[in-house]
């Protein structure tokens, strides 16, 4: 990403189709280069916090999320890393508690390995303020022939919740369905990984009672039985510190200018990528009745259903509303950062949350935590955002990030097909229809095709006029029915081909589907992936 005088310059990003196939921006050669920037651009920033310096600011965030997260880590699994006080550099990363593919998981691994590498810490940040729509898992089943694809629920459903608020509604549901995923996708891969993760998941569902929670919980255990040495923090800790209620607070005092500020970068950013959708990447900050839409979220326990925050500046400070029946007031001006941020943290204490969007979440965490970010593609795209807004908001640098992902497709021997055959196959079946006498032999364009042959070049070359257009077609078409009947049984077995070749194309949207969750895989092939890609030095 470059911020240039102009604003936003198109980047494309593309995951690699390959499969095995590993994208990773920019190359690892120059990654000590990148974070030896981040750090001297860090060190260097004059821009405050309510006149309080964003280097001491980010100071106390990364000691207490280095503190929380080893604290948190430790309560579920073991982690050989001795001491995080003298820990000169934290690179990060971050996804929801989710069953992902591999390609996203890759950054896990990507994650502790290059950490290790550049004597930093790894924390994994789990990005628990997004809503769990639907608990369930996409799992194909069948045979490769006549391929499956069933939504298998893990839980009930319910109306939409933050992870952090999602319980586990049916414990019995929960515990099923290690066993009837397996069920369903053994026929085409015979020991997925699941049946080592689940229990796992369903033993840590015991203790936390929430879903996200115990899904993320086990897959960083077996990180760890795998030899990965990271630490992890759900983001909904992160909201509890005192460094991130004083950037909330700047954020609400500053709302009017951040506000233009992201909407003017989101229209660029369509504008650059030629993007006609006003939802992509992000919809814009919207205003009702000078009520301004602020880049974060807000709930309470009392109702934990996740909404839009607006805010509106009153005599002595301002009003923040779910715009449903969410009301809180803060109170203070210019010289009162502490105190705003101490509003905040009491509000957070009487259970109304107050949490990050996407943007302001990885401002955050790469501002404030880390050293360096390490995104996906989705993640990699909406922060040329970020780098926008973090330079003309924050004022000050935006540091360098790492972009990586990965695919990974199930190990199911199918037949090897792409939509270049099913375009071959229409274009065979096309040529029966206006090109017949191609399909034809020598013997038969000598005796029995010859005079239809012979008709369909006349009204081809023949001189043409606006008189002769309806003979000449009318000659063509005949012609083209004489021959199209000699070769009928080749143009049968051409019809049969493209029918399996459509039939092929639509069992590889499941078969080869690059999204299917990492824990469908089986563990030996997914395993070394992972782990060897990032081995080598950098």
């Amino acid at each position: 990403m470059n911020v240039m005088a102009e604003g936003i310059e198109y980047r494309r990003i593309r995951v690699p189709q390959q499969d095995g196939g590993v994208l990773v921006d920019p190359p690892l050669a120059g990654l000590a280069a990148l974070v030896t920037d981040n750090v001297a651009a860090a060190e260097s920033r004059d821009a405050q916090l309510f006149g309080r310096p964003i280097a001491e600011v980010a100071e106390s965030a990364r000691s207490e999320l280095l503190d929380k997260a080893l604290h948190y880590t430790r309560a579920y699994r073991d982690v050989e890393i001795a001491s995080v006080s003298d820990a000169p550099r934290i690179f990060l990363a971050g996804h929801q508690p989710e069953l992902f593919h591999p390609g996203v998981w890759l950054k896990n691994f990507a994650l502790g390995s290059l950490a290790a590498q550049h004597n930093a810490i790894a924390v994994n940040l789990v990005i628990d303020n997004d809503v769990l729509a639907s608990p369930s898992l996409s799992v194909p089943g069948g045979s490769i022939a006549a391929p499956t694809l069933t939504s298998i629920a893990f839980d009930r459903t319910t109306q939409p919740l933050p992870y952090e608020e999602r319980p586990i509604e049916d414990a019995q549901q929960f515990a099923e369905f290690g066993r009837r995923a397996t069920q369903q996708i053994r026929p085409l891969v015979h020991e997925p990984l699941l049946e080592k993760l689940w229990p796992s998941a369903v033993q840590r569902g015991r203790e936390c009672g929430r879903v996200g929670q115990a899904i993320a919980q086990a897959r960083h255990q077996l990180e760890g039985q795998w030899g990965l040495q990271t630490l992890e923090l759900p983001i909904s800790h992160v909201c509890q510190f005192e460094a991130y209620h004083q950037f909330v607070a700047h954020l609400l005092f500053h709302l009017p200018r951040l506000w233009d500020e992201t909407n003017r970068a989101l229209d660029e950013f369509r504008r650059v990528h030629r993007t006609r959708s006003a939802a992509q990447p992000l919809p814009n900050l919207t205003e009702h009745d000078g009520w301004l839409e602020a880049p974060l979220w807000i709930w309470s326990d009392a109702d934990p259903r996740r909404r839009a925050l607006f805010v509106r500046h009153c005599a002595g400070g301002w009003e923040l509303t779910d715009r449903v029946d969410l009301q809180l007031r803060i109170e203070g001006d210019e010289d009162d950062g502490e105190q705003i941020a101490r509003q905040l943290a009491d509000a957070a204490v009487r259970g109304i949350k107050i949490r990050p969007r996407a943007l302001t979440t990885t401002m955050f965490a790469r501002i404030f935590l880390g050293d360096l970010f390490i995104h996906g593609v989705g993640g990699a795209k909406y922060d040329q955002l970020t780098d926008v807004l973090v330079s003309r908001f924050l004022g000050v640098d935006p540091p360098g990030y790492l972009t990586i992902s990965g695919t990974q497709r199930l190990p199911i021997k199918r037949p090897a097909v792409s939509p270049v055959d099913s375009r071959n196959a229409q274009h065979e079946i096309r040529e029966f229809r206006y090109h017949p006498e191609r399909f034809l032999t020598p013997k038969q364009q000598e005796t029995t095709a010859q005079a239809a042959i012979t008709s369909k070049t006349q009204a081809i070359d023949g001189v043409k006029t606006r008189e002769n257009a309806k003979t000449r077609h009318d000659a063509i078409v005949a012609a083209n029915l004489k021959l199209q009947g000699l070769v009928a049984s080749q143009h049968k077995a051409a019809m049969k081909r493209e029918s399996n070749v459509a039939q092929q194309l639509r069992n590889e949207a499941v078969l080869g589907a690059r999204e299917m969750a990492f824990c469908l895989h089986p563990e030996k092939k997914l395993r070394t992936w992972v782990l060897e890609t990032f081995a080598e030095t950098f």
